[in-house]
């Protein structure tokens, strides 16, 4: 009898282990563009980052007074702006208590975003990431959609989808209505009542790089 409950403990247990074991494994998995996204240079982080925050003043100063405007970001200078100012802009966005937002990173491709963030836990380290399409419906209405929403290798649920945007934008306060394409939720954030973005006329994801543009019908002095 002892032998007969010992085996069928046995049988159950190990097989649920094993079964934690690999749930712990594929959560832990590190996707490929963050990890190698995490070995900038340092001294090549700062030079990014004045361009970055170069590029960004006078696209804002475009944007208020010129006709036209246009800038293009890269990869590589929106990683190292997050590596060393989005830390500071926490409280301001209210994450201070989001643990999994450190170290976030992007990958820019033709068409998509993927996006990840670390989160620390008593299990360990392990990146919560997404794949996005990012466009314009029409002129500063931007469209979200979020193609996967993945802890390590393992897919969330959708309805979690759902809260990660609601979320971003309570937190940066853009008026945000949900539509559904091909069967994904999308999110649809207008800009039309921010200035100096109201006249997005362009928005646009390449291998590498994000590129606006926009056009003002009244220039400002």
């Amino acid at each position: 009898m002892t032998k007969r409950l010992i085996v069928l403990t046995s049988c159950i247990a190990i097989p649920a282990l094993l079964g934690v074991f690999a749930l712990h494994w594929q959560m832990g998995r590190m996707p490929d563009f963050y990890q190698d996204s995490l070995h900038q240079p340092a001294h090549e982080t700062r030079s990014d980052v004045k361009k970055f925050l170069t590029q960004t003043a006078t696209l804002i100063s475009d944007a208020r007074h010129a006709e036209t405007w246009r800038a293009v970001f890269t990869e590589k200078g929106i990683n190292a702006w997050l590596t060393e100012e989005f830390p500071k802009l926490k409280h301001r966005f209210h994450l201070d208590n989001t643990p999994w937002i450190t170290q976030p990173r992007v990958r820019l491709k033709n068409g998509e975003i993927l996006i990840g963030g670390m989160q620390h836990s008593l299990l360990g380290k392990r990146v919560i990431w997404a794949r996005i399409r990012l466009w314009l419906t029409q002129t500063a209405r931007i469209a979200i959609q979020i193609r996967e929403l993945r802890v390590g290798n393992m897919p969330l649920p959708e309805h979690r989808i759902f809260q990660f945007v609601a979320e971003s934008a309570r937190r940066t306060e853009f008026p945000l209505e949900w539509k559904q394409l091909d069967g994904h939720p999308v999110a649809i954030i207008d800009l039309r009542t921010k200035a100096p973005f109201e006249n997005l006329l362009l928005l646009e994801t390449g291998d590498h790089y994000i590129s606006v543009r926009g056009s003002n019908d009244t220039v400002q002095p």
